[in-house]
């Protein structure tokens, strides 16, 4: 009998859901079976389908009556992206994270129920989140698998002598474990966009999939034309073909774009000065891990080949919101990359070198050759030695 009293009362709540969504156009209204001890649901949603920016991020909250909770919105042109939070406040002001779920506001008559944590929560009656449910199923457990890897990547570095950490040999292993586990990644991007050519979320993915560091120009264009036309011709869907126009100007061969950039001194450096040399132009940023690990790699190369016409011009992408100067000259000093010219504008990822050259991850480089003209990019480890060793032939 509570079975049936449970399913009466959520088909009434669907009822209800769709005779405000008609004059609403969009809303979220929720259950929670167990929710006595939840009194709020907070709402976090962006302007944009991806969440990117923070800083138009806006909040709404729910009360929680009787384990029901419900919003209310004006239409939307396209999905937002959104995030529900569940928490409880004690008697001392304590609060206390409960769970969360993201979500898409769409169109549509959102109904959302639980038994006890929004981290179990199922989302029904919306498209566009149904959609983003089967891309979650597929890419959460080879998430997991990344995050455990790197993980036990670290925990192998800490564990291993020095000597072989540094090697040619073992700085490959490590780069291929990780490369393995990413490529299963944009193989799930890339199959859930031929199969959902028309939806919304496969526009998601393929931001998502772009923003991996095997980013492959020619690759991401073929994908980027199995979406469907209302996709394509989105603001967002436009915006990604303009960029991968944009980066079509960035492949072997084509000329790098040209910029100046104050080094650690204030001088400015020109990307011009290295004409007659091999090059290696490297983005990178004081807080990334990644980035600082590829250190010991860029020396080696750098001594061995410093004589024979090759250099290394550095560009950080460091924010003086969060990082000082005198924070990006310590990082430089500990790593010991002060060999070759370090510059940075402190504008972080809207540096104009960020933008021009397209830098949406980090590490990333691109080799340069004498006559300015770009040979290769995302040289890294062993690849990045296997590269030098063709171009100088030892």
């Amino acid at each position: 009998m509570k079975n049936f009293k449970g399913i009466k009362a959520f088909i009434s709540l669907l009822c209800l859901v769709n005779l405000v969504h008609s004059a609403l156009g969009q809303s979220i209204s929720g259950h929670i079976e167990n929710g006595s001890s939840t009194e709020m649901i907070y709402l976090y949603y962006y302007p944009d389908l991806m969440g990117y920016r923070d800083n138009k991020m806006k909040e709404d909250s729910s009360r929680v009556s009787n384990g029901y909770f419900h919003f209310n919105f004006d239409s939307v042109k396209f999905p937002r992206y959104a995030r529900l939070e569940q928490k409880k406040t004690d008697s001392k002001n304590r609060t206390t994270y409960l769970g969360s779920l993201n979500l898409f506001l769409t169109n549509d008559s959102i109904l959302i129920d639980t038994k006890d944590s929004l981290i179990d929560a199922r989302i029904y009656n919306s498209r566009v989140n149904y959609d983003y449910l089967v891309l979650r199923e597929l890419i959460e457990p080879i998430q997991k698998n990344i995050a455990d890897l790197e993980r036990k990547i670290n925990s192998d570095y800490q564990r291993t002598p020095e000597a072989i950490n540094s090697s040619k040999e073992y700085q490959s292993f490590t780069r291929k474990r990780l490369q393995i586990a990413n490529k299963r990644l944009s193989d799930v991007y890339e199959t859930y966009i031929g199969s959902f050519p028309d939806s919304w979320i496969s526009l998601y993915a393929f931001e998502k999939r772009t923003r991996l560091n095997e980013y492959l120009t020619e690759h991401i264009s073929r994908l980027y034309s199995k979406l469907g036309k209302h996709l394509k011709e989105s603001e967002l869907g436009t915006a990604f073909g303009e960029r991968i126009t944009k980066r079509m100007l960035l492949q072997p061969g084509a000329e790098a774009p040209v910029f100046s950039l104050p080094n650690i001194k204030g001088e400015t450096v020109n990307l011009n000065d290295y004409r007659g040399k091999y090059v290696l132009l490297e983005f990178w940023s004081t807080t990334c891990g990644a980035c600082r690990a590829e250190a010991p790699n860029l020396k080696e190369v750098w001594n061995k080949y410093k004589n024979e016409g090759f250099d290394i011009f550095s560009v950080s992408l460091d924010d003086i919101r969060y990082i000082k100067h005198e924070e990006w000259l310590n990082a430089i000093k500990q790593d010991g990359t002060g060999l070759w010219q370090q510059v940075c504008d402190f504008k972080g990822w809207k540096s104009s070198v960020a933008v021009t050259y397209d830098i949406k991850s980090i590490p990333q480089n691109y080799l340069i050759g004498p006559d300015g003209r770009i040979v290769s990019e995302n040289l890294k480890g062993i690849e990045l030695h296997d590269k030098l060793k063709e171009v100088f032939g030892f």
